[in-house]
């Protein structure tokens, strides 16, 4: 990029897509710096629009193109919010940083584009997680829109209410368009002709969008009640904004009256009633009149939101427990499933990460803010580093939880920290910006993330914290310099030392994984996984290490015995690590262990056939051939196919009951004609049965 500013070269902009291609190829969190190296040079270097455009193309494009895995939603997302973000950035520094604009904040809330793109980044998030309830989010930015821009703000209405139909099978939000686009139509047909070329082209949309809302309307029926309730929404705000103590009266009366209607607080109630005691309490509130609405529809909508999400959990009367969870029957973990560009590409298991159970609005946002918070502790004190960290090393958190609000601070604080210094130190701006956008893809926001937390996902946001660390330093002593070291050239010294020998210590421990693994499982005990993973690495090396004594190698099937059942013990419902218990009894010539182990995971797994085979290895050594039977029988009535008929008429023959065993040999000949295995037991059988 910078040979590209500095001589225009097309080659530059070639080597650019290239090696940022190979990135993306190599690891598709290298995603973030698709805006990042752009703003760099936003920032720290004069750079013209059309250099701009020309490089942030040439990262945007590729970055897209790969991370979307070709899904048209999220290939169209991940073009706009870089080139969103890109564009601001620059905007703020033509206007602001370059003083052509004194920082007016009336001014900028004035402004329409602000309100526009938060609006389409909200509705964009929920029509592409399928969570309609975010775009309750928008309603404060809607009302900011229209008073900024009537004629936008009217647009995006109409256009998140085709959202809603299209996304999500809401019909009854068809009347907001008709309504909309029938009134405004008739207001630009009462306007003098047009002679403006855009607005011309404005009022063709308008009017493609009135036939759109008429097709729409003539193809579903509403229900009665629904059009009488959206039109006395039109009334009620039409009252709040022309006649506002009429609104108010308007807005509570109607919100008692409908909750008496249907006998509950209702949402639509709530919404009426938040907003008009907001309205009413205004006045009192002293604020400039830019601020007003602003407040009032910020706050009804957060707290609308927030009510919402409540109120459906004690409808569905709260989480079922984790031991009721239902798990699937997956003993390979590499189950596929629909990918997005960060997912994992297979289905997490609770043991990996919590929030695959059913779960709140506000336990993703307090569990996403306290994985910020750890990433946060890592960064500044890396006391307890860890190969996993997954259940019950992190668990699923609400917002009541201490640690949530003192990440959520923290960032938030980074946030007010890198806005107020963009002016005057951008360094510091730009490093906290690199480290949030990185470190936000692996919150559990984005995407759930295999084991909650990861230290290798946070290489890349690592660069961003130490250039802001830098900025830090420097601030604090604008003339640091390591040839006269003083205090703060002190401080930072010893600290660098103790970060540098604890990352050499850090790379001897990974000198294999059982060295690794056996220094981290000391303090995660309470992860499910970690003990699962250092439990089949354990066998791994048992089996692979043919030098070792058998002492020893009893000593580590023991050692792997016992985290194997940390791990059934911290989560009741992890089935791998049940499964490979069992087996690991098994090797070990445990054969009660092994028994009852198997049994257990027959239960939890009715439909995992490996559980049955195991078992009858198992009832085979003892020579229980009652308990054989049983489970062979159990087997075939999971999974009907020619072996496990054989297995039945082995557990009869076994017990001198060759009459028996003949039998369940023909019944699955019956079933399965020509099975050479069961025709070879058949004759087998005949044969005994004839010499007696």
């Amino acid at each position: 990029m910078a040979k590209y500013l500095d001589k225009s070269k097309i080659t530059s902009l070639l080597w650019m897509i290239t090696l940022f291609t190979m990135a993306m190829l190599s690891k598709k969190s290298a995603y973030p710096l698709a805006i990042i190296l752009p703003v760099a040079f936003i920032l720290f270097r004069d750079v013209s629009k059309k250099q701009l455009i020309w490089m942030s193309i040439s990262v945007i494009i590729p970055a897209a193109i790969i991370g979307s895995e070709l899904s048209v939603l999220r290939l169209i997302l991940m073009l706009t919010l870089p080139s969103i973000g890109i564009s601001l950035i620059y905007l703020i520094k033509i206007k602001w940083l370059n003083k052509e604009m004194n920082f007016n904040l009336k001014a900028i809330l004035l402004k329409p584009y602000l309100p526009a793109i938060l609006i389409a980044l909200i509705a964009g998030w929920a029509f592409y997680s399928f969570s309609y309830e975010l775009l309750f989010l928008t309603i404060p930015f809607l009302f900011w829109l229209i008073r900024t821009n009537f004629q936008l703000g009217l647009t995006a209405i109409v256009l998140i209410s085709f959202g809603l139909i299209g996304r999500f099978g809401y019909r009854e939000f068809g009347i907001f368009p008709l309504i909309i686009t029938i009134g405004h139509c008739l207001y630009l047909f009462t306007k003098r002709k047009e002679s403006n070329p855009i607005k011309k082209l404005v009022g063709a949309l308008w009017i493609t969008l009135l036939i759109a809302s008429v097709t729409l309307l003539l193809n579903d029926s509403l229900s009665l009640i629904s059009i009488l309730l959206l039109i006395n929404t039109g009334l009620f705000f039409w009252l709040i904004f022309k006649k506002p103590k009429w609104g108010i009266l308007y807005g509570v009366i109607t919100s008692i009256s409908v909750t008496l209607i249907y006998m509950n607080v209702n949402f639509y109630s709530v919404i009426l009633l938040t907003i008009s005691i907001l309205m009413a309490l205004k006045d009192t509130l002293k604020l400039k009149s830019s601020f007003k609405y602003l407040v009032v529809v910020v706050f009804s909508g957060m707290f609308v939101f927030f009510w919402s999400e409540s109120n459906q959990l004690k409808q569905n009367q709260v989480i079922p427990p984790k031991t009721e969870l239902p798990t699937e029957i997956q003993k390979s973990t590499t189950t596929p499933e629909q990918k997005s560009f960060l997912k994992e590409g297979r289905k997490l298991e609770f043991a990996e990460n919590t929030l695959v159970a059913p779960h709140t609005t506000q336990e993703t946002i307090g569990t996403g803010a306290a994985t910020l918070g750890e990433y946060i502790r890592l960064m500044v004190f890396p006391n307890e580093l860890s190969f996993y960290y997954g259940f019950a090393r992190m668990d699923t958190v609400s917002l009541s939880n201490p640690f949530v609000w003192i990440s959520l601070l923290i960032h938030l604080g980074l946030i007010f920290l890198a806005i107020w210094q963009l002016r005057k130190r951008p360094i510091i701006s730009f490093g906290i910006l690199w480290y949030l956008l990185s470190i936000i893809l692996f919150s559990n926001w984005v995407e759930l993330v295999a084991g909650m937390v990861a230290e290798r996902l946070i290489f890349i946001a690592s660069a961003g914290f130490c250039i802001f660390i830098a900025g830090l330093v420097f601030w604090i002593k604008p003339n640091f310099l390591t040839k006269k070291p003083f205090l703060a050239e002190g401080l930072v010294g010893l600290i660098l030392i103790a970060f540098a020998f604890k990352t050499i210590h850090r790379n001897s421990l990974w000198k294999d994984p059982i060295t690794l693994m056996g220094h981290d499982i000391k303090h995660l005990q309470n992860s499910a996984q970690a003990n699962n993973l250092y439990a089949l690495r354990l066998m791994e090396y048992s089996t692979q290490m043919t030098d070792l004594q058998p002492q020893e190698r009893n000593e580590i099937h023991k050692n792997a015995l016992h985290h194997f059942s940390n791990a059934v013990e911290i989560d009741s419902l992890f089935f791998n690590a049940l499964f490979d218990k069992g087996r690991a009894a098994q090797f070990m010539g445990d054969t009660l262990t092994a028994i009852q182990t198997f049994k257990v995971a027959i239960q939890r797994q009715p439909g995992f056939l490996d559980s049955y085979q195991y078992l009858l290895m198992e009832y085979e050594k003892m020579g229980d051939w009652e308990n054989y039977l049983q489970t062979a029988k159990k087997l075939v009535s999971v999974n009907d196919i020619p072996s496990n008929y054989d297995f039945i008429s082995k557990g009869f023959f076994m017990q001198n009951q060759p009459d028996s065993s003949l039998l369940y040999i023909n019944q699955g000949l019956t079933k399965f004609p020509g099975e050479p295995s069961l025709i070879d037991r058949k004759n087998y059988l005949e044969n005994v049965i004839s010499s007696k």
